[in-house]
């Protein structure tokens, strides 16, 4: 994540907190209601589900402020790509005001390049840098693929989408795996667009920040989840 400001307590609803061992890992987002959707690098370090919990509803993980929700993980699934993971709690997440799910997009959705979208995290704000004790946000602006392949050697694959910095912002890097990239609808309610999967604009300010396509991931993800309209947030 690129930032230096602490998101308002809870405004990202459906972000989560993943645990592994107990201690922070990285981040996903809430898509049903005991379904979390991440990046597979999130749990590269191992896909046994019983060294996993995700915490809900966490905004400062090391005050207790009352929202919070942690689940024992029952189930990792990673797509035949091995790009995105699916984890399945082994409950249900409670939701309310603080926790919700995060609408998915569906086939025709588009969100035109220079749309302006968040992307959310624990990690700190300084390249390299620890984890955060709050979670941070970041304004981030959509790219074409062509302006991103232009700033790496590889070849942006049809999996993928980048983003850039809004002019004027301060390019204050960080960035964790999982964290989900979200853009507003015209209704105003958010959608998850992309997850975070690269760490390479941190090491290279000059080249875009790289998220896995939701859209392109949607069979994988329907195929293995009953999405239900729970919230008025879908």
């Amino acid at each position: 994540m690129v930032s230096k400001h602490e998101a308002r307590p809870n405004s990202w609803p459906w972000q989560v907190e993943l645990l592994f061992q107990n201690k922070h890992a990285c981040s996903g987002a809430l898509v049903e209601q005991h379904w979390i959707l991440t990046s597979a690098a999130c749990v590269n370090t191992t896909d046994k589900p019983g060294d996993w919990a995700a915490r809900v509803g966490e905004h400062d993980r090391i005050v207790l402020e009352g929202y919070e929700e942690t689940i024992k993980i029952e189930k990792i699934v990673i797509s035949p790509e091995g790009r995105i993971a699916l984890l399945k709690t082994e409950r249900m997440a409670v939701l309310h005001q603080r926790v919700t799910t995060v609408c998915l997009p569906h086939e025709d959705t588009e969100f035109p390049v220079g749309s302006s979208c968040y992307v959310s995290g624990w990690k700190s704000t300084e390249r390299r840098g620890n984890t955060s004790n709050v979670l941070n946000e970041a304004k981030v602006e959509l790219v074409s693929r062509e302006l991103c392949n232009a700033s790496y050697i590889r070849m942006i694959s049809r999996y993928e989408r980048c983003a850039s910095f809004p002019r004027g912002e301060d390019k204050v890097c960080s960035v964790e795996n999982g964290g989900p990239l979200v853009c507003a609808r015209g209704d105003g309610k958010f959608v998850l667009v992309g997850v975070t999967s690269s760490e390479d604009w941190c090491s290279n300010l000059g080249q875009y920040g790289v998220f896995l396509d939701v859209k392109e991931v949607l069979s994988f993800i329907h195929s293995n989840i009953a999405v239900k309209k729970v919230t008025s947030s879908v």
